[in-house]
């Protein structure tokens, strides 16, 4: 598949020099800047937990598959995104999800998300495909034969590792939450089982992988009615644990690397106080990168834009809605200062919004109202799904005609519209999150550019 990539807003900055010479902040920000940090941990360690459940379904998955075990471990699947989705914010600050290195040290490039969370996939490099989604070929370029079906590729972590972006592709995605999700769920196929023709809108259904394709015996298969050899179930069941197993190796990591009580790790360089400056602009940076260039661009309007599921965030298991909402309500959760935990317990304690409050009163009731009418507009589309209206029909464009017999060019132009509505709310929120880095920080040099895209 094509990874449609536009020109997206960016916050550049020029750090610290600015930062350290220029800002004057409220005493105490280090207390917001520790209460960060202590909800990242508990955020990334409810992650872990829920992968480690996830890893258990999946266990009993291979011991006996069945209908009711794939279900469980789907199910395990969609919980296991619920704390991670809000964990996404800490994203794009310089942090230990995107500059740990495999020793467990910071380093430039080296960190685990893309191993963790990257998409979209080319699933012809994991296991069969169909031979063309929403009209588009597989990509020919892909291996001929994907890492299940070829006997001759050893099934490691280490090997699964070196396979992402392998030939230098990024869409070679070989682990991670979504190269899981392509194992559970498959392809999500119109009607479960043939490529969308572009006209019809597409079924609300998710991807439809047997049971039988992890029955290591003369049942298996690679598709619904299509037999293989035993060994082929056995590969697939060993590549799907395997990677449930990095996964979990990683969030670990991650969890280490934000521990409150840990010794020299990222926990203690974030929160040191001759840092911590430094360290709120990198939570605001994140802030802004998430809500725009990420969520508003990469995984909406690239969809939208593109009338692609193949573009979705979690396209096999029609699951876009939660990670939409689950990554503007991490935004929000980082201005306020609260997380609620998945068994319903709040984490609650200082948060940007105190900080701006006092700078600028106006802008943080601004804000907090963006925010809110930004987690209006997510719900929204949340709740269309969850009513039979999946993301990957919300964004579908196809002729149609109206009450009286007319063509329009869109007959799904309300839900398009919906979801560009969310689209805006998300750019105007980060307009104000720059209007709280200048009254934070004054004349800090940084800069977001506008995208074309949104023009």
């Amino acid at each position: 598949m094509i990874c449609i990539t536009l020109p997206l807003r960016r916050l550049s900055i020029g750090l610290l020099a600015a930062v350290a010479a220029g800002a004057s902040l409220a005493a105490d920000t280090v207390d917001v800047v520790r209460h960060n940090a202590a909800i990242a941990h508990a955020a990334y360690g409810d992650s872990l937990v829920a992968a480690q459940t996830l890893d258990t379904a999946v266990a009993a998955l291979l011991a006996a598959p069945s209908e009711a075990t794939l279900a469980a471990a789907r199910e395990a699947w969609k919980a296991a995104r619920e704390p991670y989705g809000q964990t996404e914010v800490y994203r794009f600050r310089n942090g230990p999800i995107d500059n740990l290195g495999d020793d467990g040290e910071l380093a430039p490039d080296a960190g685990p998300e893309g191993r963790i969370n990257a998409w979209p996939l080319d699933e012809a490099l994991i296991d069969y495909v169909a031979q063309d989604v929403d009209g588009n070929a597989v990509n020919q370029e892909q291996p001929a034969s994907s890492l299940i079906h070829n006997l001759d590729f050893a099934i490691s972590k280490k090997s699964l590792i070196e396979s992402n972006e392998l030939g230098g592709n990024e869409a070679n995605v070989a682990s991670g939450y979504h190269a899981i999700e392509f194992l559970l769920w498959g392809q999500d196929l119109n009607a479960g089982e043939s490529a969308w023709d572009g006209q019809a809108p597409r079924d609300a259904t998710p991807g439809q992988r047997p049971f039988s394709d992890y029955l290591a015996s003369e049942q298996c298969t690679s598709g619904t009615g299509n037999r293989d050899k035993p060994a082929i179930c056995e590969r697939r069941g060993q590549y799907l644990q395997t990677a449930v197993a990095l996964l979990v190796d990683d969030l670990r990591r991650l969890v280490d690397a934000w521990d409150p009580q840990g010794e020299d790790n990222y926990y203690q360089l974030f929160t040191a106080p001759e840092r911590v400056q430094t360290s709120l602009l990198e939570v605001l940076v994140g802030m802004g990168s998430l809500s725009y260039g990420e969520l508003a661009g990469e995984r909406m309007l690239v969809a939208l834009a593109a009338n692609s599921q193949e573009d979705e965030h979690s396209c096999f298991s029609d699951n876009t809605h939660r990670d939409i909402l689950l990554n503007a309500l991490g935004i929000q959760n980082t201005y306020l200062g609260h997380y609620v935990r998945p068994d319903g317990t709040l984490i609650d304690g200082p948060g940007l919004s105190d900080l701006v409050a006092v700078a600028d009163p106006a802008l943080d009731q601004r804000l907090e109202a963006e925010l809110e009418d930004t987690l209006a507009k997510v719900a929204a589309i949340d709740a269309k799904a969850k009513a039979g209206i999946p993301f990957d029909q919300q964004i579908a464009q196809f002729p149609g005609e109206d009450r009286d017999g007319r063509p329009i060019l869109n007959a799904n132009l309300e839900h398009n519209l919906g979801v560009n509505e969310a689209i805006v709310a998300l750019r105007a929120q980060t307009r104000s999150i720059e209007a709280a880095i200048k009254a934070l920080l004054g004349d800090v040099d940084f800069e977001i550019e506008d995208s074309p895209a949104f023009l």
